[in-house]
């Protein structure tokens, strides 16, 4: 997409929110206009009031995401067929001309496990991993490539043997994370953070109320759910 009148499209057999992008090229001069297709007016350009449009690539010019929320006037999206798929379409144009055009290294999901994970040129080539929660599942990433020999140490597969996997997550890579537990009290790091309890306390500082506990630089403060301190 590198003129006025060409279209880049996206498109899912369900709907989604969103775009990620990761470029090889950033584009320069584009003003982006998102279009979906709408089941009684045909394509129509989405807002931010209306449809909380957010374009945090700046036209092509960063690694980012393109964002909609269509809970507003966009809410009446339908399938079409492009190229003979039918599916939920949107798509990309440019209302100026593009002095640079953007070419992409990835164009993925954004509200997705995958656009969650997904890692730039830059932290791929520093081996900076990164993880996500997604509905009530953990993930991570971690290397599927490498020397055989080194299998079970430094990567593994999809079809890495059972004593590979166990030497990979249980001998040679820990992974920790805070949780919290159930129950009246929450506990976060063997610390309480939520009272099981009121504050004790009267008026403007909340009584009957629940806390919860921050301790910064060694000293305790009581946040109460209506913000108060």
């Amino acid at each position: 997409m590198d003129a006025i009148g060409e279209y880049l499209y996206f498109g899912s057999t369900a709907t989604f929110k969103g775009v990620k992008f990761e470029f090889n090229t950033r584009g320069s001069n584009y003003t982006n206009l998102l279009e979906i297709y709408h089941t009684s007016a045909g394509w129509v350009g989405l807002t931010v009031d209306v449809d909380s449009y957010d374009d945090n690539t700046s036209d092509f010019e960063s690694n980012g995401n393109i964002a909609w929320d269509l809970d507003g006037s966009g809410s009446g999206w339908a399938q079409t067929a492009i190229n003979s798929h039918t599916k939920y379409w949107a798509r990309i144009k440019t209302t100026t001309t593009p002095v640079t055009a953007a070419k992409v290294n990835y164009l993925i999901p954004a509200s997705s496990v995958i656009g969650l994970l997904a890692l730039s040129s830059s932290e791929i080539e520093n081996e900076t991993w990164t993880w996500c929660t997604y509905n009530i599942n953990i993930y991570v990433t971690i290397r599927n490539t490498g020397a055989a020999a080194y299998e079970g140490n430094y990567y593994v597969t999809s079809s890495s043997s059972t004593t590979n996997l166990q030497n990979f997550f249980i001998y040679n890579h820990t992974y920790k994370l805070d949780h919290l537990n159930s129950g009246s009290d929450y506990n976060f790091g063997g610390k309480t953070v939520m009272s099981a309890g009121t504050t004790g306390g009267s008026g403007s500082a909340g009584a009957g109320n629940q806390y919860v506990v921050v301790t910064i630089n060694n000293i305790q403060y009581k946040l109460l759910t209506d913000g108060t301190v």
